[in-house]
């Protein structure tokens, strides 16, 4: 699951330069795991203004069969305000749209 959060996470912290995103292997951490409670493997550790704002713990918080995409992690993100948009969410949106209106209709 490391792996694909990585990837996921790659992608959203691309698309917003507003938000600071680290990827840190606890095994060679060990003084950051202890101070970030990270008891957990994968977690994500929201910080906000040098203070620890949430933590989602697994992947329970985005998904319950292990299946997500990346807009599924924007909007995760988002909703604990770490971003200021949905820019990968619009982008899908504005493609679904693409989509449907290049389907005749006749």
């Amino acid at each position: 699951h490391a792996d694909t959060l990585r990837e996921h996470l790659a992608v959203v912290a691309a698309h917003h330069l507003e938000a600071r995103f680290v990827v840190l292997d606890a095994e060679k951490s060990p003084f950051l795991v202890q101070r970030l409670k990270v008891w957990m493997i994968p977690s994500i550790v929201l910080i906000i203004d040098q203070k620890t704002h949430h933590t989602i713990v697994g992947l329970d918080e985005l998904t319950g069969d292990g299946k997500y995409t990346t807009v599924d992690l924007e909007q995760l993100l988002n909703k604990h305000h770490m971003l200021s948009n949905h820019t990968l969410a619009d982008r899908a949106s504005t493609l679904e749209e693409d989509e449907d209106d290049d389907f005749d209709w006749d």
